[in-house]
């Protein structure tokens, strides 16, 4: 039978007009970055989770059908991918099929129906208030650096701050005469946190003793804690600080994260007869159903609470 020229040019010419998949990654990654305002990461997650199932599939992207997609949840389940993770594929893929579509790239959303999978309950880990004081006590202060660290560690304990809150701990936003700091959380929305004596001490330490020799002649960054070159401490950094104490107080390290210091720190204050209002405001918590609650409470009141609830206030 002869090849037909013809039948061979027109399928040449349907190929080059179907889409390419790594055009439409690229323009969803444009799209995350510049009108979402997604984090360089995030939108490397999101189309991480896209190039993940269409090598699953191994399907050209746009002719992805709703069953192909139902089938890839239940083989990612089968594979005890946990909820988080799923959901966040699940999320990914809604995202660029909701992407494609709106651009015509896709006549449909095939993700459009994919419902988020129940989370698991799993209550974080908390440490009690005689390991929070190993934790703090295994900083032998020596020099700027573990000044630096004992002033962190209270101050975290002291306040609940996330990590990157930690992190990019402005020394403006100190007010160290009435012993609170101002905090910009997620979404840039700014709380009052106050903090107890404890921490104050080794806080004011640290700006008089510690920090200058960090300093030194530098132009000063202005963030509160500083690495030994005077830079901005990163979010790993302080996770590396965290861990090596946990590690001197004979803490399992995985027990001791971030995170866990503030669970601490929510717990304690609530067993000692905080307000959870109280607590989910000094958190900065964006679910919480009052999210004025400062414009309703006498600031003076909020830091009898703390000073009455607070283990080291």
């Amino acid at each position: 039978m002869g090849h037909n020229p013809v039948k061979h040019e027109e399928s040449d010419i349907k190929k080059s007009m179907a889409p390419s998949s790594e055009r439409a990654l690229e323009n969803f990654y444009v799209h995350l970055i510049f009108e979402r305002n997604y984090s360089r990461f995030t939108a490397e997650a999101y189309c991480g989770d896209v190039k993940e199932l269409l090598a699953a599939l191994k399907k050209p992207f746009h002719k992805i059908q709703p069953e192909d997609l139902r089938m890839y949840i239940r083989f990612l389940y089968s594979h005890k991918k946990k909820p988080s993770t799923i959901n966040r594929k699940i999320s990914s893929l809604k995202s660029f099929y909701s992407f494609c579509e709106s651009r015509g790239i896709c006549s449909s959303n095939p993700a459009q129906s994919l419902e988020h999978v129940r989370k698991e309950h799993k209550l974080p880990d908390v440490l009690t208030v005689d390991e929070v004081e190993q934790l703090l006590s295994s900083v032998q202060v020596t020099g700027p650096l573990s000044l630096r660290d004992r002033s962190l560690l209270e101050l975290m304990y002291a306040t609940g701050l996330r990590v990157s809150e930690a992190a990019t701990l402005h020394v403006n936003s100190i007010n160290r005469e009435h012993l609170f700091v101002v905090v910009t959380g997620k979404g840039g929305k700014s709380r009052i946190v106050p903090f107890g004596d404890e921490a104050h001490e080794w806080l004011e330490k640290y700006l008089e003793e510690g920090r200058p020799q960090l300093l030194k002649k530098r132009a000063d960054p202005g963030y509160v804690y500083l690495s030994n070159r005077g830079k901005k401490l990163t979010r790993q950094q302080v996770w590396n600080i965290i861990k090596k104490y946990a590690l001197h107080a004979g803490i399992p390290s995985e027990r001791v994260t971030p995170h866990v210091l503030r669970h601490s720190f929510a717990t304690h204050m609530l067993e000692h007869g905080a307000d959870l209002r109280i607590i989910q405001e000094l958190l900065g918590h964006a679910s919480i159903t009052t999210t004025q609650i400062y414009t309703h409470l006498d600031p003076s009141a909020v830091l009898n609470i703390y000073k009455r609830c607070h283990p080291r206030a």
